[in-house]
């Protein structure tokens, strides 16, 4: 490599500059950035800031509506001396898994062209203008949108009655003795219809005959009733079998 590429000719402010890029290692996954507390506050001061612009509202996914997910992307953002100036996190949308002309019409990419920056530096020399750069928070956020965008919850952002909710869920679980269950696709079978009376052996045998425990049976279907309220994909299944009660 010494044959091709050398440093001699440059100077040691951008030599550092080098170094320091070369040793920096920015995180490709929100699972790696978590475990550096500069990028979670990183990450916290963007959540705080979508926040304060009203970006979103958390709404259960109306039917028929696709979401659209989100990742986190982490730069960092160093000084013209290769010193570390701050370390920038951005929520940006997956909006590359959209099809035009079906999830959109057209696109806005809020980017400037660099014949334009070159030419503002021309002028900024000849005229011995002071020159200053700016970071704008959200800048591409600063509009109006005409449509209705889904996305999903993104990684790190707490969700006030989330945890609670997720506790009274495994409570749930160990009261039905099912903590050893397996994962359903779907909370209910497609195409099943549930009646008072089920055919076992050929006798018609209603549901005080099936549940050992009718009162165990009523009780946990109202705390399900309850979970729905945050867990609105079982909320179907749950007011089916509430029917019985």
């Amino acid at each position: 490599m010494g044959s091709y590429v050398s440093y001699q000719h440059i100077s040691p402010s951008h030599q550092a500059y080098i170094a320091n890029i070369s040793t920096n290692v920015e995180p490709s996954t929100y699972e790696e950035a978590i475990t550096d507390s500069r990028w979670v506050h990183a990450m916290n001061q963007e959540l705080h800031v979508l926040k304060d612009n009203g970006t979103w509202n958390l709404i259960p996914l109306p039917h028929s509506q696709s979401v659209i997910g989100c990742k986190w992307v982490c730069k960092i953002k160093y000084k013209s001396d290769g010193t570390v100036e701050r370390y920038n996190a951005r929520l940006v949308a997956k909006g590359y898994n959209q099809t035009v002309e079906i999830d959109y019409q057209e696109t806005f990419s809020l980017v400037v062209k660099m014949v334009t920056i070159r030419m503002v530096i021309a002028l900024d020399v000849a005229e011995s203008w002071p020159l200053f750069q700016m970071n704008v928070y959200n800048a591409f956020l600063q509009g109006d949108l005409l449509e209705d965008v889904f996305i999903e919850i993104p990684k790190g952002l707490k969700v006030q009655g989330e945890t609670p909710m997720r506790k009274y869920a495994l409570e749930l679980l160990v009261e039905a003795g099912l903590t050893r269950g397996k994962v359903a696709l779907t909370p209910l079978e497609c195409n099943m219809k549930l009646t008072v009376a089920e055919q076992v052996d050929g006798k018609a045998t209603k549901l005080v005959d099936l549940v050992e425990d009718v009162q165990q049976y009523q009780r946990m279907i109202g705390k399900l009733l309850y979970l729905t309220i945050s867990r609105t994909d079982i909320a179907y299944t749950v007011h089916t079998l509430s029917q019985f009660m």
